[in-house]
């Protein structure tokens, strides 16, 4: 007997057709001459004889049949496929609510992928919209190792006179600047920068025109460029914009030109650009370090060869400026990756941790359709038997798989747009681009191909099934009754213990967060931020002088002070939570050079400060009147700079030099505070009196300080208050950043949060995916058993007997999944060590609670299908049979 291969066409092939054909005909002559009297093989020689060239005649025959075939295959394929879809569609009807648990888990897995997936796209992996976005770069000045940060404008001034990699290089730095209109005055964030700035970026402006190089001097800089956010939101879009004034810090600037909406990176840019035009001394200054410097590599430069031509002009310039440039390096980084910074890697985990969710929804879907596969065996059966070949019949079982796919796909774009929404609605503030992520082509483009892929992933094991079909037993089984043949199904427990694994990585992710977010709870922050009220204000420009500028501070104070409720108000340049600027400090006693410095955070206050914000002085005294301009120069250290700077001695008493050239006595030394948030290290802090702040220090805050106040009740209540106050002093100071300290406590660790948040509802999900599959798996070995259990019931078998037999089922699967999944957590906690607080990635408190979690859901979703079989009536078995 012929053995029929198993994965035929439904169709014979064209070579076996010709030769059939061209037997036949030989065959039929063979009988005529046989007929005529001849012997079997004279007849045989005869025919071939009478035939001709039959080597010939073959070649001659595949030729016209292959292209018959040619013609005929588009249409033939296309009213197949048709055939296909529409038989999918009506398995589909036909099994309403199998569909839809299948469309729902999927569109779950696809929505939620795909909406993380335009988040990662519109942060990490979309270009700036700028010409070869590839060729920005950023260079920063790197002191002792550290991270790239600012650089000095002197160093600026001599690296973009050597450097030979760059088509353009541009400096920068962004500050606030108070924009008067007829509505009142309002901040605004200002980019100074150099003539070269938009050379850089190669963006020409919408309107207008951009800086000239005579417009980048001293008194002739009264000139600015808009964004186009700022053009169409507070100036109401108008046209002839171009060639009229604004007020910027109370003097007139005229707009020369308007730049795209393109231009406006992330929504916290600048809103507009002023020329920065250095002074002369300005350009011999080397010890203050603020500048972003922005660059274009050259056509055929790569990064490494411009790393290279920047370290040696660092050295050369440490060389040539000892004291200022001592072990200071240049570096440079792509801009994209300044931009992105820290969240491309948690946005990437968070792809990760969803797309493992997708995983276990195909591993459901896959589970549903083997149990329709099962269901079906006879019709399949059937349909074998009467010519349709086991490659058609996977090609139908792939084509469902696919429709159910695509199906998906489009509810979960659905869901991915409000899922987007709520995505961006609730994600911590500051992550470039993210509002600007929608469901583009991209975005659709991958929700396409995940549900191709997922149509692939949960049908190739059914399809791979059906191709081994046995016809005669499946035909034999179907008479009998399928309950009659127990069956141990490794492929469906398989797919149950994946998708334990799956969800054991996903809890123990989020189980390590969430511990982590428990532990920044008890992390002290040094200070008491409840009760605090905070604001950030820019004193007026018109105020030139340190003596003016601290005047103005006072008058602050003291009329915010005098608000009913408030117990203390103070002045301070920077708070906890919000960045405040590096000083170098050297030791009375040791030479004044960089390489004997002690890198610190600096911070000017008023004598109220720490009695404000409830920052202890462990050591020495606080600041007071006494402390004004023309006294003796004091500073208060936290510990952290006493230790580094004094270690093992009492600092009080002893001078250190920074800021200006006069050294300055401690007086105090405060408690450290986390000012940077619970989950990031103690820093380096030194305070200074504000009425002892010179003109340069001055120059440095850019003329912003925080208002702080403390109230017995609730501290957003003062916001309208404060604002009055501040307004009573000088109606054209903008008061912007308002807050509690509660509240911006909170932010420092909003991203965290956020990540929490998402990775615990992933892990619930993943959670809930696994239980229903464990559901679903019991339920079908419990139909399978059914005549088992009643004659084991018939026979005496107790209902608890009945219930472990059943619950049993899931304890290998799970068993296996759960040690996977430990293993495979192990490895995929590492990539959230960055993000723990107190907390190991192998913490093994975290991993027993979530192997218990998982273990007591997958019980509980084994047991309803067990007890339902416990409950079974053996004579109903029986008589069903």
């Amino acid at each position: 007997m012929k053995l029929r291969r198993p994965f035929r066409a439904s169709r014979p092939r064209i070579d076996q057709e010709v030769d059939g054909e061209l037997e036949f005909h030989l065959q039929m002559r063979q009988r005529e001459l046989m007929a005529q009297g001849l012997r079997e093989d004279e007849a045989r020689r005869a025919a071939l004889a009478r035939f001709g060239d039959l080597t010939h005649a073959r070649q001659e025959l595949l030729r016209l049949g292959h292209e018959r075939e040619r013609r005929r295959r588009p249409g033939r394929w296309l009213s197949e496929i048709r055939q296909d879809i529409v038989f999918a569609l009506r398995q589909m009807t036909a099994a309403p609510a199998v569909s839809l648990v299948a469309i729902a888990t999927l569109a779950v897995g696809i929505g939620a992928t795909t909406a993380i997936f335009s988040a990662v796209h519109s942060v990490v992996l979309r270009p700036l919209p700028v010409p070869d976005p590839n060729r920005l770069v950023v260079v920063g000045e790197t002191w002792r190792d550290s991270r790239a940060g600012n650089i000095s404008v002197g160093s600026f001034m001599d690296m973009a006179e050597e450097q030979t990699v760059f088509d353009a290089v541009a400096a920068a730095v962004v500050e606030s600047v108070t924009l008067s209109r007829d509505s009142g005055a309002e901040r605004v964030l200002a980019g100074r920068v150099s003539a070269s700035f938009f050379d850089v970026f190669r963006q020409a402006p919408a309107r207008g025109r951009v800086f000239r190089l005579a417009e980048d001097q001293p008194g002739r800089n009264q000139v600015v460029v808009l964004s186009h956010r700022l053009w169409t939101s507070q100036l109401a879009a108008d046209p002839q914009i171009v060639g009229k004034a604004i007020i910027l810090d109370g003097r007139p600037h005229d707009v020369i030109g308007v730049m795209p909406a393109s231009f406006d990176f992330t929504a916290d840019s600048e809103a507009l650009w002023i020329p920065i035009a250095f002074t002369p001394e300005q350009r011999a200054r080397r010890d203050e370090h603020y500048l972003d410097v922005y660059a274009r590599l050259r056509a055929g430069v790569t990064i490494e060869r411009a790393r290279q031509e920047m370290a040696a002009i660092g050295a050369r310039l440490a060389q040539r400026f000892p004291q200022d440039n001592a072990d200071r390096t240049i570096q440079i980084q792509p801009l994209l990756d300044l931009l992105v910074d820290d969240y491309r890697a948690r946005l990437f985990v968070l792809l990760g941790a969803v797309g493992l969710v997708l995983l276990i929804a195909c591993g459901n879907v896959s589970n549903l359709v083997l149990a329709r596969g099962a269901a079906r065996g006879r019709e399949l059966a059937v349909r074998n038997a009467l010519g349709a070949g086991r490659g058609r019949l996977v090609r139908q079982l792939f084509t469902e798989s696919l429709v159910l796919g695509v199906v998906s796909a489009v509810v979960g774009v659905a869901a991915a747009h409000g899922l987007l929404r709520l995505l961006v609605a609730l994600a911590p503030a500051g992550v470039p681009r993210l509002e600007q992520a929608s469901i583009d082509i991209a975005a659709l483009g991958f929700a396409v191909t995940l549900g191709m892929t997922a149509s692939v992933l949960f049908g190739l094991i059914p399809a791979w099934r059906a191709a081994r079909i046995d016809v005669i037993a499946s035909l034999r089984e179907s008479g009998r009754g399928a309950g009659e043949h127990r069956v141990k199904d490794v492929v469906r427990s398989a797919l149950i213990a994946v998708e334990v694994a799956l969800a054991v990585v996903l809890l123990v992710g989020a189980g390590l967060l969430i511990r982590s977010a428990i532990e920044m709870r008890r992390v002290a922050p040094g200070f008491n931020p409840s009760g605090v009220y905070s604001a950030r204000l820019t004193l007026p420009a018109s105020r030139t002088t340190a003596e003016s500028l601290t005047q103005t501070a006072q008058e602050i104070e003291a009329a915010v002070t005098a608000l009913p409720g408030v117990r203390i108000a103070a002045i301070s340049t920077a708070v906890p939570g919000f960045g405040s600027f590096f000083n170098g400090i050297v030791p009375e006693g040791e030479a004044r050079e960089s390489r004997n410095a002690r890198e610190a955070r600096s911070r000017f206050v008023s004598p109220g400060f720490f009695r404000a914000m409830e920052l202890p002085i462990v050591r020495g005294r606080s600041f007071d009147d006494h402390d004004r301009a023309g006294g003796p120069l004091v500073m208060i250290v936290n510990q952290t700079l006493a230790e580094r700077l004094f270690p093992g001695q009492d600092p009080i008493g002893r001078r250190a030099f920074c800021c200006n050239e006069h050294p300055k006595t401690i007086v105090g030394v405060a408690a450290d505070v986390r000012a940077r948030g619970p989950n990031r290290p103690v820093e380096s802090e030194f305070y200074l009196p504000i009425a002892q702040v010179d003109d340069v220090a001055w120059g440095w805050t850019r003329r912003n300080v925080f208002v702080v106040a403390r109230t017995d009740g609730d501290a957003a209540l003062l916001r309208p208050a404060v604002r009055q106050a501040v307004s009573s002093v000088d109606p054209g100071i903008p008061l912007f950043s308002p807050m509690t300290m509660d509240e911006r406590m909170a932010r420092t660790v909003q991203t965290e949060r956020f990540n929490t948040m998402l990775l615990a509802i992933l892990g619930g999900v993943g959670m809930l995916l696994a239980a229903v599959g464990i559901y679903g798996v019991i339920s079908y070995f419990a139909a399978q058993r059914a005549p088992e259990i009643g004659i084991r019931l018939a026979l005496g078998a107790t209902r608890e007997t009945v219930l472990k037999l059943v619950a049993g089922q899931a304890a290998v699967p799970v068993a296996a999944g759960v040690v996977i999944g430990g293993i495979g957590a192990v490895f995929a906690s590492q990539l959230l060590a960055t993000q723990l607080v107190n907390v190991t990635p192998t913490d093994p408190l975290t991993f027993a609670a979530g192997v218990l979690v998982l273990a007591v859901v997958a019980l509980l979703a084994a047991l309803i299908p067990a007890r339902r079989a416990a409950a079974l009536d053996p004579a109903r078995i029986f008589r069903s049979r």
